[in-house]
């Protein structure tokens, strides 16, 4: 027994009409998936092309004299070391006390996203990991803000 559709005056078979049907779909399906995988060409699998890493150096304050060195100079440190920045902000270390003496240590740090395989060259610039500041489950440092020339907002110790 067969059905037939009956669809502007032509008269086709049902198991026809879902053959051309499944075929026009199979069809769609495959040109979306070829535009999909010609967008995708040149990309890495692997991820650590775009695996980040964030990197700290002191900001250089000094309690009662000098509020430390603006974002852009520890960023073109980097990038003389041959290391792309895609991120800075300011921050302050935490969990760790320093005495209150005019020229002193602050807690103040400048922070910079950098790609992790530039890692060694960054550590060679005298830059370190911020997962060497982990203690425990705490990070070991925290965001603040930053002036409009970079430079860390937080109060001296």
């Amino acid at each position: 027994m067969q059905l037939y559709l009956h669809r502007l005056g032509r008269r086709v078979c049902w198991p026809q009409r879902v053959t051309r049907l499944s075929g026009v779909k199979v069809a769609l399906v495959t040109i979306a998936v070829t535009f999909i995988v010609a967008g995708c060409k040149g990309q890495t699998t692997e991820g650590s092309a775009l695996e980040t890493v964030t990197v700290y150096i002191d900001s250089g304050a000094k309690q009662c004299y000098f509020s430390g060195h603006p974002l852009a100079k520890t960023e073109q440190r980097l990038q003389a070391a041959g290391v792309a920045v895609t991120e800075s902000a300011c921050g302050v270390l935490t969990g760790v006390m320093f005495p209150a003496v005019c020229g002193g240590r602050t807690e103040k740090i400048n922070l910079h996203v950098i790609q992790a395989s530039h890692l060694p060259l960054a550590e060679q610039a005298g830059f370190k990991s911020v997962s060497s500041l982990q203690q425990g489950q705490q990070p070991g440092f925290k965001q603040v803000a930053c002036d409009k020339r970079g430079v860390n907002l937080s109060p001296d110790v």
